[in-house]
């Protein structure tokens, strides 16, 4: 399980580095270390639900969809929802961690 969760989490890593070069934004690109390491520590705790790698492969492939096909309405509300998502898992595991 820790393999399958270290490969996820690499792989989110690079694909949100992508994303933030492909903008050729400057300041984002210069972000990018910054915000690996919050995206990484969220990747910690969203990788122990069992099913939160794996549901979010779906959230992850319509945002690399949307921004292929240069549809940035799509692609904005795909990022979005895969935000909500990863935002509804840290709160079930941080819910969970303060009542054990």
């Amino acid at each position: 399980a820790g393999d399958v969760r270290a490969v996820y989490t690499e792989t989110d890593l690079r694909m949100h580095a992508l994303i933030l070069e492909a903008g050729h934004n400057e300041l984002l690109t210069r972000l990018t270390s910054t915000l690996a390491v919050a995206l990484e520590a969220g990747r910690e705790v969203t990788t122990r639900i069992r099913s939160g790698p794996s549901s979010s492969v779906p959230l992850h492939a319509e945002v690399v969809r949307a921004i292929v096909a240069g549809e940035p309405g799509p692609a904005q509300r795909a990022m979005h929802a895969l935000i909500a998502y990863a935002t509804e898992d840290m709160a079930a595991v941080l819910d969970e961690d303060t009542r054990a």
